[in-house]
């Protein structure tokens, strides 16, 4: 199996810190999507949280469709959720495996944020 459920509390424990920002995007009005889904660009309700490039690149290469945006004025990265339906305990996202991402550094498709 290439991938494993978690709670959104057990991801942002992988994430380890982020920093809740509900209105950079009045900060910012210059918001680079790095990647979107469609549940993202549909939603009048997103939480934003400050993260770090390498956090960026965990989220990118672990999961399939986390919201990863990027600040050029502020030069940080941003994970827009968009899980309102439940808590933090409840809401479900599934992670690629360590064994899959190993797999995918030999094959040279692991993403680094330049």
């Amino acid at each position: 199996m290439e991938t494993q459920t978690l709670s959104y509390r057990e991801l942002t424990y992988k994430i380890t810190s982020m920093i809740p920002c509900q209105h950079i995007i009045e900060i910012d009005t210059n918001i680079e999507p790095i990647r979107t889904n469609q549940c993202f660009k549909d939603s009048e309700y997103t939480t934003y949280h400050l993260i770090s490039k390498q956090q960026a690149e965990y989220l990118l290469n672990y999961t399939q469709d986390e919201n990863i945006l990027y600040s050029p004025l502020l030069d940080v990265y941003i994970w827009a959720i968009t899980r309102i339906e439940t808590g933090w305990n409840l809401g479900r996202v599934d992670i690629f495996t360590n064994e899959y991402i190993e797999k995918r550094r030999k094959n040279k498709t692991y993403k680094n944020i330049n």
